[in-house]
């Protein structure tokens, strides 16, 4: 997921939910019968991973800027 968070980091606010999702299907997904609390734990850990790699995605596209714009002015 934080992979994930990095590549769609763009639009994070449409990232982290989706992340979240993704995240409890791929538990659901592989058979396992889980309970609820483990659902809401999943769905929390997919959003926590897919923000922190928005979050990534984001600081590197401001300093990506910055140096951009550092280099133009001199």
């Amino acid at each position: 997921m934080i992979v994930f968070g990095c590549v769609f980091g763009r639009w994070w606010k449409a990232s982290v939910p989706v992340g979240a999702i993704v995240w409890v299907s791929i538990l659901l997904a592989d058979g396992s019968n889980p309970d609820v609390g483990t659902i809401v734990g999943a769905t929390l850990l997919g959003a926590a991973n897919a923000a922190f790699g928005a979050a990534l995605y984001l600081v590197a596209a401001s300093l990506v800027r910055i140096t951009r714009r550092s280099r133009e002015q001199s």
